[in-house]
This record gives structure tokens, sequence and C-alpha cells, in this order.
């Protein structure tokens, strides 16, 4: 914004950027001649308008409190990856919904968590990967297993 003056600067994170993110805007921007809506961050919201954590097929697990402890735990394969550092809740993009390679994949589905590519704090603001250092994933544990344990007694 220091450099270009009296234009909108368009930022489309990702790592490495979606293709429909990138033709998207461009078809948004010569059609209707202006930028699509954006976020603080000048991201289209179209895109970035959604945690990735509020569309991830791991979420149910997330209620329930059954966040992944043992990679090699076969019966934790689907589990929610909070506790292995996925930055999922904090970072909004279209991941889960758009995924990659054609829509077959994205990083949670590979099993390895959410980066927070799409973050303007990625790299740097979201280490270390595979940890939470923060507690965040066992306070949310500990909120599960209560919202869980409030169904159980109202059923």
């Amino acid at each position: 914004k220091d450099i270009v003056k009296n234009k909108p600067v368009i930022n489309i994170s990702t790592c490495p950027v979606h293709v429909d993110h990138l033709v998207g805007t461009i078809v948004y921007f010569l059609t209707t001649k202006k930028a699509p809506p954006l976020d603080k961050h000048g991201r289209p919201k179209m895109y970035f308008g959604e945690l990735i954590h509020d569309t991830c097929r791991r979420r149910g697990y997330f209620e329930e409190g059954m966040l992944l402890e043992d990679w090699n735990d076969p019966k934790q394969k689907n589990w929610c990856l909070l506790s292995k550092g996925c930055k999922g809740p904090n970072t909004y993009s279209d991941c889960a919904v758009r995924r990659w390679n054609d829509g077959l994949n994205f990083c949670i589905d590979c099993g390895a968590g959410c980066r927070g590519c799409a973050e303007p704090t990625f790299y740097a603001g979201m280490t270390p990967l595979y940890s939470d250092p923060t507690g965040v994933a066992e306070k949310l544990k500990e909120e599960a297993k209560l919202r869980a344990k409030k169904r159980k007694e109202v059923k």
C-alpha cells in the first residue's frame, strides 16, 4: 500500500497459490471492473472468509474432544490434529472445501494438519509446526469434553 497509491492491493496467499484463487480473482476483476470484496489483509473474502477449522472434515472429532495424540494409533487416524500443531482454528481460507489437485486433497487430508500458510503471519508466526506451545489444544480439548458430557446428560 505504500508503493501502490489509489488502487487496491489484492493479496492471494497460500502455499502454493491455489489456481482458483488466482484465476477467480482475475475473472472477477475483468467482469466487474473492480476488485472483489477484500478482508483486512487485502485477500478476496470469497476465498478467505471462513476459518479452515469451521469446514474441516475432522471438526466432529474436535467437538468430541478427540485430538490426535499418537500418530501410530490407527484408532486416531482421522481425529482432530490441533494437538499436533494444526493452525486451522486461526487460518482463514477455503482449503477444506476447495482442496488442491483438482479438489482431491489438502494438508489436513494428508494427515499433516494446517500450516497456516494463508495467514500474513506465516511462517514465523505459525511455528513450531508440529506442536501447540500455546496450550490452546489442551484448553479446547477440556471444553470439548465438557460439551460432550452435557450432550450425554441431555439424552
